[in-house]
């Protein structure tokens, strides 16, 4: 094995524990540097980019009022970070014209054609927000994020099969996104489908071996065990605590295959 001739700059980001301390470190910089220049929309800027990292998401909308106050052209990144700011808490209403106002600038914004649509299904326009996802769908085939927006609406209406189908679409327009693999998982769960979320957890981690952060591993092994499949769910069980060795279910599915 050879030496590799070049420096690995962010290899503390596998410290997961001191990137959780860094989030905190950081926004207290951050608030601070803003109370000393209330007057610079920069660290207004700073101030918003750290709260929404540490999901602070009223002082998002703070820091990001204080800046347009300051800065009457900002940039569309302010803008989409403050509509979902309100959206996280409760108020999709005030996203709309943050991202109206983006799709003025640009009328191709993927995060903003995403976006708006989940506000105007939240304040009775359903129609209208699917109308303007099935566009986004079409711009950006291969993007996740609108099919997953449809989806969750299309939930949210009632409609169980129109939303099984869309991330059923979704999964396979985009295989290896985590989140559309989670919320699939999570669907089956609430329903009460608990072999079949096992199967997808399965049909997961092929496409993401990593992924799930150790309750994929869990779901699968759990079901391969109970169904007697003992050499499988072993072999998943251990992957799993190899890749997260302080899991919970994890380390439960491990000391009840022990005992038995």
């Amino acid at each position: 094995v050879g030496n590799l001739e070049a420096v690995i700059h962010h290899f503390g980001k596998v410290d997961l524990a001191r990137e959780e301390n860094k989030k905190v470190h950081y926004l207290q910089m951050a608030k601070e540097q803003a109370a000393a220049e209330p007057q610079n929309p920069q660290a207004h800027f700073n101030l918003m980019a750290q709260a929404a990292v540490a999901q602070d998401w009223q002082q998002v909308i703070t820091a990001g009022l204080a800046h347009l106050a300051l800065q009457p052209r900002p940039p569309l990144m302010v803008l989409t970070t403050l509509a979902l700011a309100y959206q996280e808490t409760g108020q999709p209403a005030e996203a709309i014209p943050h991202l109206k106002r983006v799709l003025l600038q640009n009328p191709k914004h993927p995060l903003a054609l995403t976006r708006l649509p989940i506000s105007l299904a939240q304040t009775g326009r359903p129609a209208e927000a699917m109308k303007m996802l099935e566009r986004a769908i079409r711009m950006f085939p291969s993007l996740p994020a609108p099919r997953r927006a449809r989806a969750e609406i299309q939930l949210s209406l009632g409609a169980l099969a129109e939303g099984q189908a869309t991330l059923k679409e979704a999964v396979a327009a985009c295989p290896t996104d985590p989140s559309l693999r989670e919320k699939t998982i999570k669907l089956e769960l609430n329903l009460g489908h608990d072999a079949q979320a096992a199967l997808q957890a399965w049909a997961a981690l092929k496409a993401i071996p990593h992924g799930g952060a150790g309750h994929w591993h869990a779901l699968v092994a759990g079901f391969l065990l109970k169904s007697g499949e003992s050499e499988k769910g072993l072999a998943v069980l251990a992957q799993g605590l190899s890749l997260y060795p302080a899991h919970p279910g994890l380390v439960g599915l491990q000391r009840a295959s022990r005992a038995e």
